[in-house]
């Protein structure tokens, strides 16, 4: 299957989503790695078992969650349509033109020390 439309979503903390349609019904798998890191092969997108069951409409969404908050990842995707047997499975990893670079959130705020203070005279 193909996608036809994929958007990524800043969730949390420490999770990030990614939201597909397909051309056909499938599972979708996807894998958040390190920015620039090297891209992962289709058994580590599979192996990481973050997946969601698509069907033509609507959308499917997939969340990776545990992420480490304020960092920027690479998203990976892997789609597989959902043929039975005798019929051989048909997959299609993400072109790297399709891969989404999103960063956790950081909602912590911040916190100030004051270190000395003077009073105007």
């Amino acid at each position: 299957p193909s996608w036809t439309s994929i958007t990524g979503t800043q969730f949390s903390e420490t999770v990030l989503t990614m939201t597909m349609t397909l051309d056909e019904t499938g599972t979708v798998w996807c894998m958040p790695v390190r920015n620039n890191f090297s891209e992962p092969s289709i058994n580590e997108i599979l192996q990481n078992n973050e997946s969601a069951g698509c069907t033509v409409t609507p959308a499917c969404t997939v969340s990776m969650i545990g992420l480490q908050s304020k960092t920027l990842y690479d998203i990976w995707c892997y789609t597989e349509d959902d043929n039975v047997y005798p019929q051989r499975p048909n997959g299609r990893k993400f072109a790297p033109s399709q891969v989404r670079t999103l960063s956790t959130l950081d909602t912590t705020p911040p916190i100030l020390t004051i270190v000395s203070a003077e009073s105007p005279t």
